[in-house]
């Protein structure tokens, strides 16, 4: 192994095994990458690389999918906040017409058609 690899340490051996420094090697994963090791005509640096690119694909991907979802959540949440609002305008021109029936019917009544109020009528039935 340390004609192959170049490596004369165990640590020296598990670094270039542990490209994803999770600080842990699976029983495949350094089976793996020891018979990588020792079969391939890459230099050792060569092989780190091309694992340590795989796994920063693989995490660009899943950082890709994390903001798609979180775009998707983003456009449902201002879908719920645009329905909301239109709820809230919709809402308010009632109040205001509420308001405005209400102030219609608390004024007194004219029948003299001026906006004036009509006098009460005298307690003799005159009119005066």
């Amino acid at each position: 192994l340390q004609a192959a690899t170049q490596l004369s340490e165990p640590m020296d051996v598990f670094n270039a095994l542990n490209v994803d420094d999770q600080h842990q090697l699976k029983i495949d994963e350094f089976c793996n990458g020891i018979w990588k090791l020792a079969t391939s005509k890459a230099s050792i640096e060569v092989q780190r690389m091309e694992k340590q690119v795989s796994v920063m694909f693989t995490r660009l991907k899943n950082i890709e999918a994390s903001i798609e979802s979180e775009k998707e959540r983003t456009r449902y949440s201002v879908r719920k906040l645009d329905l909301l609002a239109n709820g809230q305008a919709m809402m308010q021109k009632t109040l205001i017409s509420i308001q405005a029936q209400l102030h219609r019917m608390q004024m007194p009544q004219s029948s003299t058609g001026n906006g004036m109020p009509s006098r009460p009528a005298s307690p003799h039935g005159t009119g005066a």
